[in-house]
């Protein structure tokens, strides 16, 4: 059901009575990729044998296995002997980290352009992180010896913040301040 018309849009015009340009395999193994991209085909999830899917879909199983292998070898697969192919997603684009992937995967079919990775739309991050995670490791060591679980927020940080609103005009003490590890928290100190 969720494959739709899976075969190609020639052969689904005229209800299936003229081939496809296409193999049929492609056809499918396209469908099954949309389906695991759009989330409709959950990761982790067994996909029906071989035997069944042929059977459901109305063609041989020679044109699911060839569906399945060609899946699995872009990474939409895995597969164990004696267990029903998950569905996965291939693995991420490797980059040097400095500077942005170029967010290429190539396409299934052969001949066809490669499309663009939109899994993730983060940019590289700044110079100036570099020093600021120095910094950041340096000071370490002198909370290594707590939980790290100030209940209102560790005084340098919450001084820190009071000198940034006084900076800005609005005299503020650090006693003033509460820096709170997410809503919950915030809303446990409030109950308090």
């Amino acid at each position: 059901r969720d494959l739709g018309h899976w075969r190609s849009a020639d052969a689904a015009a005229d209800g299936g009575a003229r081939k496809s340009s296409r193999p049929a395999y492609l056809a499918l193994a396209e469908g099954i990729r949309l389906l695991i991209h759009d989330g409709r085909a959950p990761l982790g999830i067994a996909l029906p044998s071989e035997r069944d899917l042929a059977a459901t879909l109305g063609v041989s199983r020679t044109t699911v296995t060839s569906t399945y292998a060609l899946l699995r070898e872009h990474g939409y697969l895995i597969t164990r002997q004696g267990s029903r192919s998950t569905v996965a997603l291939p693995p991420a684009i490797a980059h040097d980290g400095t500077r942005a992937a170029r967010g290429i995967i190539a396409t299934m079919s052969t001949g066809a352009a490669p499309a663009v990775d939109l899994t993730y739309a983060a940019m590289t991050a700044p110079p100036e992180m570099e020093e600021a995670y120095s910094v950041a490791l340096q000071g370490i060591p002198s909370y290594l010896g707590t939980h790290g679980m100030d209940p209102v927020g560790i005084l340098p940080l919450r001084e820190a913040l009071a000198r940034r609103y006084t900076e800005r005009g609005l005299p503020t003490g650090a006693d003033q301040i509460l820096v709170t590890l997410g809503a919950q928290h915030g809303l446990r100190l409030l109950l308090n």
